[in-house]
């Protein structure tokens, strides 16, 4: 046992700069493959060394400092919370592996549980700044600002997002420099600037290349695929998206794999590709429900409703889309509050229930507020033009599909092949109900509207 443990002390490190040092990164394969095979051996040294004294406690703390990275990475998230907790009951240390063991903790968050997540990374934070390492400190303050945003607290993750990147910054590492990009190209989606967001992405990917830390590379990639999706090049987001897949898949990166199979989803379904959107948002769902993870399968939960409705089961999209609500409320998940409704009101639109989509319309609006993307909130102005239109208002659909138009063009957010086939449609239509001179008007006046005043007209349906 004590040369087990023994062996797990010297390898700690080597496996720890995997993730926080130059140079031996481009072992993380080999090391992962070693450490599966000791797997064993580390937990019944992680047994012994918490059931002894104080001291091989806090070797214990510097085991799951390295280890929980591990656990992520493989999807045991259960046991590599249970071990953190564990090592942090036995050892009152206050050093840097006590503050990656407590963000290691924070794995509960892939089991929806946010409000524990936020209590571990504040204390995480609040010892990383009284020990003074600004490394844990910078990483502490993105996952809270991540978990910040995704509750809808977006004043509170822009100034946690704010402080983590001038730490990263100051700290001046590639591998630093490169997470830094994370915080700037979240900012630069949520103004709409695709372009600058894929600048970014694109920074950090080249540097995490260059420190050949090969996960940061895979979710890079996965960064990259969903700007370049949403700018229309989908045939380069599927190479993206592949690449990545194929790093995960060499990691054997549950977590990654289930991510990545989810982007390939919603590239198919951009394309019209049914089966192969079905196959990979099937295999995406599946994995994240083995590991346990409600936060992310909602994810692609949401999406895998998006390709129903996208195939006419409206009947089947609405039921996926109503537990996806109720879940997104339980977990506390509100961005996939609004996606969800806006589904809902589509659903419902197809099965000619104008009122049930005009409540679920106004909800998702008025749920939706600085929580989405701009490319997300367009979706529910253009849903609002639908159902104008089926309520036969339609100079205001004609407006708001003109705004949401021209939103997109200015962020450089066109349509996908299958979405532009069916809006023309709608179009062709409503130039045909209004003549082509009202149509060119409305079309004018629509093209004036700014975002906020196309989301009041359409809220103001409601009252009509």
């Amino acid at each position: 046992m004590v040369a087990q443990l023994e062996w797990a002390r010297t390898s700690r490190r080597p496996y720890a700069d995997t993730t926080n040092q130059f140079g031996i990164r481009s072992k993380q394969i080999e090391w992962l493959t070693r450490l599966d095979v000791e797997h064993d051996n580390l937990r019944a040294a992680l047994a012994w060394a918490i059931s002894e004294n104080a001291t091989r406690a806090a070797k214990a703390l510097r085991l799951t400092a390295a280890l929980w990275m591990y656990w992520d990475t493989r999807g045991y998230f259960h046991e590599g919370i249970q071990w953190c907790e564990r090592a942090l009951a036995a050892s009152e240390a206050e050093n840097s592996a006590r503050v990656q063991t407590i963000i290691g903790a924070g794995m509960v968050a892939r089991l929806g549980d946010m409000e524990r997540t936020i209590v571990l990374g504040e204390q995480a934070l609040a010892l990383a700044r009284r020990i003074q390492d600004r490394r844990g400190a910078a990483e502490a303050l993105f996952g809270l600002g991540v978990i910040c945003f995704y509750t809808g607290d977006t004043a509170r993750a822009d100034a946690l997002l704010d402080e983590a990147l001038q730490l990263w910054n100051a700290l001046g590492d590639p591998w630093d420099i490169a997470h830094a990009q994370g915080p700037f190209a979240q900012r630069a989606l949520l103004k709409g600037d695709y372009a600058r967001a894929a600048e970014l992405y694109g920074k950090s990917l080249t540097l995490f290349r260059q420190v050949g830390d090969l996960r940061e590379v895979a979710g890079a990639l996965g960064n990259l695929t969903g700007v370049v999706k949403t700018q229309g090049d989908l045939t380069r987001a599927h190479a993206l998206a592949q690449e990545g897949l194929d790093l995960y898949s060499a990691l054997a990166d549950k977590h990654g794999i289930a991510t990545a199979q989810c982007a390939l989803g919603q590239i198919a379904r951009a394309q019209g590709q049914w089966q192969t959107a079905h196959t990979c948002l099937d295999a995406s769902i599946a994995l994240f429900e083995e590991m346990g993870d409600k936060g992310c399968r909602l994810e692609s939960a949401l999406e895998f409703a998006a390709l129903l409705q996208d195939e006419h089961q409206s009947a089947k999209a609405a039921e996926f889309a109503a537990r996806i609500v109720q879940d997104a409320e339980t977990l506390g998940w509100m961005p996939g509050i609004p996606c969800a409704k806006n589904i809902l009101a589509r659903a419902a639109l197809a099965q000619d229930d104008v009122e049930g989509a005009q409540l679920h319309s106004t909800q998702a609006m008025q749920h939706a507020g600085a929580l989405l993307e701009p490319i997300a909130a367009i979706g529910l102005i253009e849903t609002a033009a639908l159902l104008a239109n089926a309520r036969r208002l339609f100079v205001t659909a004609t407006k708001l599909f003109r705004a949401a138009q021209t939103e997109r063009a200015q962020i450089g957010a066109p349509l996908s092949p299958v979405e532009r086939g069916q809006y023309d449609r709608v179009l062709d239509a409503l130039r045909a109900q209004l003549g082509a001179d009202d149509f060119e008007r409305a079309w004018a006046e629509g093209r004036a509207l700014t975002m906020s005043q196309a989301r009041g007209l359409a809220l103001a349906m409601a009252s009509k």
